[in-house]
């Protein structure tokens, strides 16, 4: 998003009208995620936490590369 999560969450408090651009921006626009799960207990009930640790643009000439060398691994020759 072209900036921290402190910098945004600062912008955001001071003023709320100034950080409606940048979500704009980022909005419809495909990203890779880093992503850990955790399994929670709270009041006796299990469930799923979810947690970005990182979010960037999609390269879309690295993710071609990788998928294609995963199609050659599943050659039958």
């Amino acid at each position: 998003m072209g900036m921290s999560a402190d910098e945004l969450m600062e912008m955001k408090e001071t003023d709320d009208k100034a950080s409606e651009p940048v979500f704009q921006n980022a909005a419809c626009r495909t990203w890779m995620f880093k992503c850990r799960a955790k399994m929670d207990s709270f009041q006796d009930q299990q469930r799923v936490r979810y947690q970005v640790s990182a979010a960037s643009p999609l390269n879309y000439s690295a993710e071609c590369t990788k998928l294609a060398e995963m199609i050659k691994m599943y050659s039958m020759e």
